[in-house]
């Protein structure tokens, strides 16, 4: 992943629930992040389910494409980004938390008409872990928000799906947590809360999977430097996403996001704000 400066570069990194670099061609027709999350009806009859959750690791694959436009009035900017992150997770479950451990294999981000870049992130591979508490998700080492790669690690978090270990078809529940992660340079504090509804099962290639319906809000407030520069920044943003769990383990299979987040930048006294558009794809590989 490349680093960006200035004003622009906060922004295409700052976000609630996405962290992304340009991409290489521009695509102001290019609406893939704003599409509805498709969803395939349930093809089994069951309508209860007991879940033995492994620790076993798995290798999951995140592709991200973004659409950022200025929510200024002016000169509109658009721009867009992808990035795709490799990297292999393991839960591990106890009686009212739960630990996880990852591992990012490889990440590419391409960039487009501001800053048409492409590159690999440097430093891989990279390993942290962390608790999942009630209201608290932590990583176990502080993360360095100069390190490029620390912003990859919400891509992590956000695969960290632990449904209850007994579910019924229209079951709902709620849960909201607090987590420190890091926007670009920037450390910020990300508060979420999650919805979620049985929808039934179905299948996942040829594994049996229950399909759960997520609908999220997050904001997140932070301020940090980047050279010269004090830097805040401030996101409000809303998704929805179709997530596929193993019907026997519990264990993420595909997970399908789409989220609109709008970013208040403010760099030396002087505001900018975005509206950024993703759909990520998170799958088993």
């Amino acid at each position: 992943m490349t680093r960006y400066y200035g004003i622009t570069a906060v922004f295409l990194l700052a976000t609630a629930c996405h962290s992304a670099s340009p991409r290489n061609e521009p695509e102001p027709e290019n609406t893939a992040a704003t599409q509805p999350v498709p969803r395939p009806g349930p093809v089994s009859s069951a309508s209860h389910w007991v879940i033995q959750p492994s620790a076993q690791s798995q290798r999951l694959r995140s592709n991200t494409v973004t659409i950022i436009d200025s929510g200024n009035s002016g000169s509109p900017v658009r721009d867009s980004s992808s990035l795709t992150t490799d990297f292999s997770l393991s839960i591990t479950r106890e009686s009212k938390t739960a630990s996880y451990s990852a591992i990012v294999e490889a990440s590419i981000s391409s960039g487009g008409t501001r800053t048409s870049q492409r590159g690999a992130a440097p430093n891989l591979p990279f390993s942290f872990a962390g608790r999942i508490m009630p209201g608290r998700l932590t990583v176990d080492s502080s993360l360095d928000c100069n390190n490029e790669v620390s912003s990859i690690v919400p891509i992590i978090q956000r695969a960290l799906v632990m449904p209850p270990v007994q579910l019924q078809k229209d079951m709902t529940w709620t849960d909201s947590t607090d987590t420190s992660i890091c926007s670009g340079p920037v450390p910020v504090l990300l508060t979420g809360v999650k919805r979620y509804r049985v929808i039934g099962e179905t299948k996942q290639g040829t594994t049996p999977a229950i399909l759960i319906e997520q609908q999220d809000r997050a904001v997140s407030a932070g301020e940090g430097t980047e050279g010269q520069h004090r830097i805040q920044i401030k996101t409000q943003g809303t998704g929805r996403s179709n997530i596929f769990v193993d019907a026997q383990t519990g264990a993420l299979l595909d997970m399908t996001t789409v989220n609109s987040t709008t970013v208040t930048v403010t760099v030396s006294g002087r505001t900018q704000q975005f509206v950024q558009s993703s759909r990520e794809h998170i799958t088993r590989y």
